[in-house]
């Protein structure tokens, strides 16, 4: 209760207080800022974008991270503080995930708000969606602290998912506000030289992966932040006792896992890959297995195998939901044992059809073509991107 309380007190009173009091100093026409609200760095989804702005020269770009899932409450209020400060006097305000800091106030009008987001399509369930479901959204609760308020533009992967982002977002009566530009962060797949470059990276610091297929496990993860788990029931030794020498197999877990399941020693290849950017190990990766990891939509952008390790599908639908029917969605077969999944990379390494993924990436990534940085900076900032 005490703790409702003072969330309440700084989110209604004096957040907006601070935001309205900075609103009465000068503005400056020529700042944005990139604002992380989970953790310390400066997420992919942002990066093309700054990149682009910083090389024109007559923008200032600031970042400002909240890291919520680090820092302690006092010091996150403080960065609330010196966020709003900031943002009262910025021309664009660019976000990647929630915010209930920049939905707490009454925006200025001459300010624009961009949700980037930090994954394309619409594959599990999100914000507003999941009201009504068992561990989903509490909608009292939702309409106290707004997580997405003072967005003005949304940028999607596809005209296909303008819905169920509106949906998430409570925009379904703003529908001019989420745009099929394509996702910026994708540009980079379509970049000359991206791929040889990643792929000199993966082998530099995995030198002994040279000559087999390289095999990418990339799970979700589960719970709520900061106690969220990795994936249950995957066995990496059984795996490759199974599929046999021809395989690497690499595991990344989701960034949000604190604590990961340790790599197992003995024969064969398996190799983690926590640090590595995720973007240097689609483009290496000669297969994917996931389970509910929107990593799916990126990978399609390749047309290569992708296996959906989905042992707790029932529990998990508890907790999210997708937008779509899971098993007629997915672009690649659905595992319930590590045998399973074996039988079907084995029958993939020998007969792939990417007729499926084909449809599935003009459904869900349909505006992703390697110009989205240039058309979200022309819709933000006015023709042009100036």
């Amino acid at each position: 209760m005490a703790s409702n309380l003072i969330k309440d007190l700084l989110f209604d009173i004096c957040l907006p207080a601070v935001y309205k009091a900075a609103c009465l100093r000068e503005k400056e026409p020529d700042r944005v800022l990139f604002v992380e609200y989970r953790t310390a760095r400066m997420p992919d989804s942002f990066k093309l974008i700054d990149e682009e702005l910083l090389s024109r020269g007559d923008i200032e770009c600031r970042f400002v991270a909240l890291d919520r899932s680090h820092v302690s409450y006092p010091e996150f209020v403080r960065r609330s503080v010196k966020l709003l400060r900031e943002m009262a006097a910025a021309r664009v305000v660019f976000l990647s995930d929630i915010n209930e800091v920049v939905s707490c106030v009454n925006k200025r009008r001459e300010t624009k708000v961009v949700q980037l987001w930090h994954a394309c399509g619409a594959f599990k369930k999100f914000g507003a969606s999941t009201i009504g479901n068992e561990h989903g959204t509490n909608a009292k609760w939702l309409r106290r602290h707004p997580l997405y308020r003072n967005i003005d533009l949304v940028t999607v992967s596809a005209p296909a998912v303008r819905e169920a982002y509106a949906e998430a977002m409570d925009l379904k009566d703003r529908p001019g506000a989420v745009q099929s530009t394509g996702v910026s962060r994708t540009d980079i797949y379509f970049k000359e030289g991206a791929a040889a470059e990643a792929r000199n990276r993966f082998y530099s610091q995995f030198p002994e992966a040279e000559g087999k297929k390289i095999l990418l496990y990339a799970p979700t993860f589960r719970g709520r932040t900061p106690h969220v788990t990795t994936a249950p029931g995957f066995d990496p030794r059984a795996l490759l006792s199974m599929i046999g020498d021809d395989f690497c197999l690499v595991i990344k877990h989701h960034p949000l896992v604190k604590e990961v399941p340790p790599v197992p020693a003995g024969e064969g290849i398996v190799l983690d890959a926590g640090g590595m950017k995720i973007e240097d190990l689609l483009f290496a990766a000669d297969m994917v297995i996931t389970d509910y990891s929107s990593l799916i939509f990126e990978y399609s952008l390749f047309e290569r195998p992708m296996f959906f390790f989905a042992c707790d599908l029932e529990e998990y639908l508890k907790w999210n939901g997708f937008y779509e029917p899971y098993e007629k969605m997915i672009p690649g077969p659905l595992c319930r044992t590590m045998e399973e999944l074996a039988r079907e990379i084995t029958l993939a390494a020998d007969h792939f059809d990417p007729a499926k993924i084909r449809r599935f990436r003009k459904k869900y990534m349909e505006s992703c073509d390697g110009a989205a940085t240039e058309r979200i900076l022309s819709l933000v900032l006015g023709e042009g991107g100036k």
